[in-house]
């Protein structure tokens, strides 16, 4: 037998734990490596780690799957055409114009513009017709107009007068009122046609009679053609025996 090295000859613990592999009498105890117990378990923590790392991929949930994929691409070409969509929705909304009413733009029942003022205005039972007097907004005896208008919205057959300054001379006012009894007309004429645009209210008739709506009389005709209001008119007659000529006798 050969001689052993002088390493190993010296009866050393730690090398013949070496050499037999066998573990010391106390299994807690440790040699200049670690713990022997401790350098066994590492062969089988690699062998663990490497077959976790193999289940990991070989899971169905994380493994490639054509189906799986298609669908995220599905999903990921939708989102995508989703954001451009309101992108582009949202571009031609704030590009778009803000529409306001135009100014001449008719109210229910009247031919009188938005921005105007309505001083007598009624659908009549004739004709299905209205009639109308509107004002501008800052009406005074020299400053704004009025006007007569007859027809429907957006087709207007008499307006008068055509021209917008100096209106009030070419309209009389009338009110007469008494207990039970009122009266209210605006007056004019127009080649020879006398209108007379009439709120009637007699309270000492049995029944009591209210009438509106414009009266014509043709040029040697001694009786007039009446358009009365199938419903109550829109009216506002303030300030109006300020604003225009008296037209009482």
């Amino acid at each position: 037998m050969g001689s052993v090295p002088p390493a190993l000859a010296g009866g050393s613990k730690h090398a013949t734990r070496e050499l037999t592999d066998e573990p010391p009498a106390d299994a807690g105890g440790t040699d200049c490596f670690g713990s022997v117990e401790k350098r066994r378990q590492r062969p089988n923590l690699l062998r663990h780690a490497q077959g976790a790392s193999v289940s990991l991929y070989e899971s169905p949930d994380l493994s490639y799957h054509p189906t799986t994929m298609r669908k995220l691409e599905l999903l990921l070409v939708l989102a995508a055409i989703v954001v451009s969509v309101t992108a582009s929705a949202n571009r031609l909304l704030s590009a778009a114009p803000t529409v306001s009413p135009e100014p001449g733009v008719p109210q229910t029942n009247t031919l009188c513009g938005k921005d105007e003022r309505v001083i007598f205005s009624c659908p009549v039972k004739r004709a299905a017709k209205i009639v109308s007097v509107c004002a501008s907004k800052d009406l005074t005896n020299d400053h704004g107009y009025l006007q007569y208008r007859f027809g429907v919205p957006g087709k207007i057959e008499l307006e008068y007068p055509k021209d917008r300054q100096g209106t009030q001379v070419k309209f009389q006012y009338s009110h007469y009122f008494r207990a039970q009894f009122d009266m209210t007309s605006i007056n004019f004429t127009i080649d020879g046609y006398e209108y007379s645009v009439f709120d009637d209210y007699n309270g000492e008739e049995k029944p009591k009679i209210s009438t509106q709506g414009v009266s014509v009389t043709a040029p040697g005709k001694p009786k007039e053609v009446s358009f009365v209001c199938r419903m109550k008119p829109k009216a506002d007659y303030n300030d109006l025996q300020a604003v225009l000529p008296s037209g009482q006798e």
